[in-house]
């Protein structure tokens, strides 16, 4: 072997043991730089920052016995708290409803009718109502008004007690205290209300219907009687003034025709005067509507 050879051979070997003296000091850094890079990532991690929280309030909560006793007194009290308050609202009327009364026998009438009747009569106006066979005098009553005819026998209120009088003059003609005479009774027509009359006669119906099937109206119904005799009413004619009268022996007649022809029941009327026609007639209107309506 040459000197040149060796030579070369040298450097080989070098260059070789300086390569690897580079790779021993590249691992050892790579090394060094892993065991730091963990060690910061570790530190990190298992030493977190403290960050400081306000404490919690916790409410005391206090433990009931659950009472079912009390707790239906308490929703029965709730109740009758609300009830109150919605009735107070609305104002809700109280509507009493009488139960059915039993009416008694024709023949035996006559003491619950005069009872009711009290109810809206004073008793010295209920003086002046016939108190016997009541019903029937009634029925048989308006039965002739509605045919312009005046029942006396079976008149249902007393005679009036003072006389008809005349002023006598160049004219002769009804004297003012004739008209005074029928007053009371005209108060004790009006004494009820048109719906309180047509109440009472509601209820006591069957036995008015009974008393006039009696007389002869098997198939009709009372309550066209009644029609009958309050239109007879409300056509009578209204006179005002002074009403002129001729004399005939122990009568009087109307000195105008027309007055005269009237049917006796609007005859009768006449001589109450005008102002107590007037009251009778809006009476009647008033229970006319009333029966109307309770027959639509």
């Amino acid at each position: 072997m040459t000197e040149k050879n060796v030579e070369q051979d040298s450097n080989v070997t070098k260059k070789r043991i300086y390569i690897f003296a580079l790779l021993i000091i590249l691992i050892i850094i790579i090394g060094a730089s892993f065991k730091l890079f963990t060690s910061i990532n570790s530190d990190s991690i298992t030493a977190p920052v403290e960050v400081a929280l306000p404490a919690p309030e916790i409410e005391e909560q206090k433990v009931v016995e659950y009472d079912e006793q009390q707790q239906e007194q308490s929703n029965q009290g709730q109740q009758e708290q609300l009830i109150p308050e919605l009735t107070n609202a609305q104002e809700l009327p109280l509507v009493e409803v009488e139960p059915a009364k039993a009416l008694p026998q024709l023949n035996d009438s006559d003491l619950s009718v005069k009872t009711q009747l009290s109810q809206y009569f004073a008793k010295q106006t209920l003086k002046l109502v016939v108190q016997d066979d009541m019903i029937r005098r009634f029925v048989v009553y308006v039965d002739n008004i509605g045919k312009g005819k005046i029942a006396k026998k079976h008149s249902p209120i007393i005679e009036p007690q003072n006389s008809f009088t005349v002023v006598e003059g160049d004219i002769l003609t009804i004297a003012p205290q004739s008209y005074e005479r029928y007053t009371p009774f005209v108060e004790l027509f009006t004494s009820m209300t048109p719906q309180q009359a047509v109440n009472f006669y509601k209820e006591y119906k069957p036995l008015f219907n009974e008393a006039y099937e009696e007389i002869g109206y098997q198939e009709r119904d009372f309550d066209e009687a009644v029609f009958d005799a309050i239109d007879m009413v409300l056509t009578t004619p209204i006179v005002t003034g002074n009403v002129p009268l001729l004399s005939e022996s122990v009568v009087y007649k109307y000195a105008y025709s027309e007055w005269e022809q009237l049917p006796e029941a609007q005859k009768q009327l006449l001589r109450m005067g005008a102002k107590n026609v007037r009251k009778v007639k809006s009476a009647l209107k008033g229970i006319k509507t009333f029966l109307e309506a309770s027959e639509s």
